[in-house]
């Protein structure tokens, strides 16, 4: 019995490391955690996005009470940008609210739906809307009483136009009750 007891314990001082099996259950075991984080992080990160976006539409919708406060009107053109295409976004747009806006968002920020502005009723009215990723802000999008079920939209004629379940990006001047 001494002797069975003896070698045994001299195997036991004689392994040193891990076994191959142990060695793959952690790799495992960490490849499992890391995409979990990693998976989390990304939709973290993209809620991130979405909530500055609906920052800067907030932001341009006060820029834009304040340019028509002054011109008794509203920029009358149609602005839009996205992740791969731009018209008059940071130009024309960009330059008519520039002393109420520091700079609007541009393509690097600009989300794969984009940035939509169009003035309404000759100017009297306008349409601002964002694209957004995640469904973290679908009950607000839903609640906006706008047109497009995947854009926040703001403004009186996004509403109105919505309201009355018309397109308000079509066509330039388009009329809304």
């Amino acid at each position: 019995m001494f002797s069975v007891s003896v070698s045994y314990n001299r195997l036991m001082s004689l392994k040193k490391g891990f076994t191959l099996i142990e060695l793959l259950v952690v790799v495992a075991i960490i490849g499992l955690l890391a995409s979990i984080v990693m998976t989390s992080l990304n939709s973290a990160r993209a809620k991130a996005k979405d909530t500055r976006r609906i920052t800067n539409v907030r932001e341009i919708e006060k820029a834009l009470e304040l340019y028509y406060d002054i011109n008794n009107t509203y920029p009358y053109i149609q602005a839009y940008i996205t992740n791969t295409y731009e018209s008059q976004w940071t130009t024309t747009f960009a330059t008519a609210l520039q002393p109420y806006l520091p700079a609007v968002p541009n393509m690097t920020e600009a989300p794969p739906n984009g940035y939509l502005y169009l003035a309404l009723n000759g100017g009297q009215k306008y349409g601002l809307a964002v694209g957004l990723e995640t469904s973290g802000f679908n009950s607000l999008m839903t609640g906006d009483g706008g047109y497009f079920p995947g854009y926040y939209e703001v403004g009186s004629g996004a509403r109105e136009c919505g309201g009355v379940a018309k397109d308000w990006w079509n066509g330039l001047g388009t009329n809304c009750p």
